[in-house]
């Protein structure tokens, strides 16, 4: 859903002008060729509930089923429980054995309902991106898991073109991006018309028709959506990152989030030595030297 267009340079966002109107109708078409290619019964978001054992009756810290809200972005997080990042919390959360109840929620939904939620936990996420996208002021009272994955954010072109190289390079495009990235201050420089969008699918559908110029996306997050749409990656270069980060677990904290970070953390330690988070990645086509966590933990 795209719910306003920002200039980069001028600040200003239309969200009533024949600009945005006109975007509109022609995204609207986008996304009905894509509701058409992708279509599925609508699936209700279940929880899902992981653990060894039902330890709600249990007493003490580290005995509550930790709440954590993941948050439905469209192919590569679904709400009925496909998609990467889903398979990924399988290998990660799920199979630490700390008794967690993992609901899978609408984007904007898990979110508020994280904030609203001072026991809860969401994923994916770091405190960091909270923080950049202006969605905390401070980190006090939450804390985060040591790294999952790595995840690289690049500016893709249109097929067939030749991908910025730059910022400087960008001049009178218009780019869509992840509603809540900090992509508009990465690029505040360029001469750029800025599309906020809620989902990933639709993001790259925007590419594909022509409705943008440029997309920013992060990988490995783009391949998997161009693989479910039949389409090769668009161009990027790849020295032009905007972003170099982790994905995490972050929580409110509490004494049983406490434990709950602890035994992911330690699970993570052990996937990572042992070479079996190497070898998921590279089962899903992935290189993965290239998204294997580290460095900045």
């Amino acid at each position: 859903m795209i719910t306003a267009i920002t200039h980069s340079r001028t600040g200003k966002t239309y969200t009533k002008s024949p600009q945005l109107k006109r975007w509109a109708c022609k995204t609207m078409a986008s996304l009905g060729l894509l509701a058409l290619m992708t279509s599925a019964p609508p699936v209700q978001a279940i929880p899902i509930h992981i653990g060894s054992k039902d330890r709600s009756e249990m007493d003490g810290v580290g005995t509550r089923l930790t709440h954590v809200l993941a948050t439905d972005w469209g192919m590569t997080l679904k709400s009925d429980g496909s998609g990467f990042y889903n398979d990924l919390a399988r290998r990660t959360i799920m199979e630490a054995d700390m008794g967690s109840d993992y609901e899978i929620q609408p984007y904007r939904r898990a979110k508020a309902r994280f904030f609203d939620e001072k026991t809860s936990c969401l994923y994916p996420s770091n405190l960091k991106l909270l923080m950049d996208g202006k969605e905390i002021e401070k980190t006090d009272g939450l804390i985060e898991s040591a790294p999952i994955i790595r995840v690289r954010v690049y500016v893709f072109s249109r097929p067939g073109t030749t991908p910025p190289a730059s910022a400087d390079a960008i001049e009178h495009k218009v780019l869509a991006y992840a509603m809540g990235s900090r992509v508009p201050y990465f690029l505040r420089d360029a001469n750029i018309d800025f599309i906020a969008v809620t989902d990933e699918a639709a993001k790259a559908q925007m590419l594909l028709t022509g409705r943008v110029d440029l997309i920013s996306a992060a990988m490995p997050d783009l391949k998997f959506v161009m693989d479910r749409l039949g389409a090769p990656l668009p161009p990027f270069n790849p020295a032009f990152e905007l972003n170099n980060t982790q994905v995490r677990v972050v929580c409110h904290d509490t004494p049983d989030n406490r434990v709950f970070i602890g035994k992911l953390n330690a699970h993570m330690k052990k996937i990572e030595a042992d070479g079996t988070l190497a070898g998921f990645l590279n089962s899903q086509g992935l290189d993965a030297t290239h998204y294997l966590p580290g460095g900045d933990r």
